[in-house]
C-alpha cells in the first residue's frame, strides 16, 4: 500500500468511513481503487439472475470444468470473490451468488437461518 493511503476496509475499521444502504455498492466502489484497479476482471465473467425457491439471486458464473459454488460470508457479496476468480476459473466452473438478503439478490422477510439458506441454495 502506498504511504499515506489506506483501504476502504481500513477506514471503516478506524471509524473514518461509514457505510449505509446497499453495502454491495460500497464494496463495488472499493474495487475501483488500488490495489483492485490493477486486477483484470475475467473476460468470461457473466452476471446472471437465477430463481431459487421463488427468490431472485444475482450471480456470477464463469470458467470451465467441475462446478464449484462459492459463498460469501455474512455482510459480504459475490464481489468479495473477485480477487481469486481468475486462478479458480482455469479449472472449475464457478457459480458465485449473492445470498438472499445480500447484494443485488432479493431480500425477503424471512428468518435468515442456515436452514433457510440451504433450502434456497
Amino acid at each position: 500500500m502506498d504511504e499515506g493511503l489506506i483501504t476502504g476496509g481500513q477506514a471503516f475499521l478506524e471509524r473514518r468511513l461509514r457505510a449505509t444502504g446497499n453495502l454491495d455498492l460500497a464494496v463495488r466502489l472499493q474495487t475501483l481503487f488500488r490495489p483492485y484497479r490493477r486486477r483484470r476482471r475475467p473476460a468470461d465473467l457473466d452476471q446472471v439472475e437465477v430463481r431459487a425457491n421463488g427468490l431472485r439471486l444475482s450471480s456470477y458464473v464463469l470458467g470451465r470444468g467441475d462446478p464449484v459454488l462459492l459463498l460469501h460470508g455474512l455482510g459480504g457479496t459475490k464481489i468479495t470473490w473477485l480477487p481469486v476468480l481468475g486462478p479458480l476459473s482455469e479449472r472449475h466452473r464457478l457459480i458465485i451468488p449473492d445470498l438472499p438478503g445480500h447484494g443485488a439478490s432479493d431480500k425477503p422477510r424471512a428468518e435468515y437461518t442456515p436452514r433457510f439458506y440451504a433450502r434456497v441454495l
